[in-house]
């Protein structure tokens, strides 16, 4: 598996491929969340404005050939100051097909390609998994936001969650 910045063909190109990671991870939105992820018309909207901007970038997971798109990283709110500090906001969605080590092992590679020596992410206290990816890699929990998020818990009953923040700095 490899990854690379994607620019707007690649975009369209992928765009199944990206529509298929956001469904697999069905608590990237909340119950109440205008946005849909039904189309690819949808994802393309939605992906197009992280690959424009001067502060975001979109960097896509493949297969080694680059024939499937396996996973879609957005690095935004990209900030970088005089002291040679540098911050992002990251946003992950992979799909289920390659979940595991595999995927962490490229993760920490990401992460030390990237020389940000902020990430930080805002993770709903139900994406356990999501969590447990962070702790992996060495992430660490520097706050929250009580009840900020409706979610259905597995008894199907709408309850509100806490945000998680996690960040990972590098010095």
């Amino acid at each position: 598996m490899k990854f690379r910045k994607l620019n707007e063909a690649d975009l369209v190109k992928y765009a199944e491929d990206a529509l298929e990671c956001y469904k697999t991870n069905h608590l990237i939105l909340d119950i109440q969340s205008p946005l849909s992820f039904e189309t690819k018309e949808d994802i393309i909207w939605f992906l197009n404005p992280y690959i424009t901007s001067k502060d975001s970038q979109l960097i896509g997971i493949f297969d080694n050939d680059e024939n499937t798109l396996y996973g879609v990283v957005i690095f935004d709110n990209i900030r970088i100051g005089e002291n040679g500090k540098s911050c992002a906001q990251v946003h992950i969605a992979t799909h289920k097909y390659v979940f595991g080590k595999v995927i962490r092992q490229l993760y920490r590679d990401m992460i030390d390609a990237f020389l940000f020596t902020n990430i930080y992410a805002e993770i709903p206290s139900i994406a356990v998994h999501a969590i447990k990816v962070c702790k992996d890699l060495g992430f660490k929990k520097t706050g929250y936001i009580p009840e900020a998020l409706p979610y259905l818990n597995s008894k199907g009953e709408c309850k509100m969650y806490d945000i998680q923040i996690w960040s990972l700095r590098r010095e």
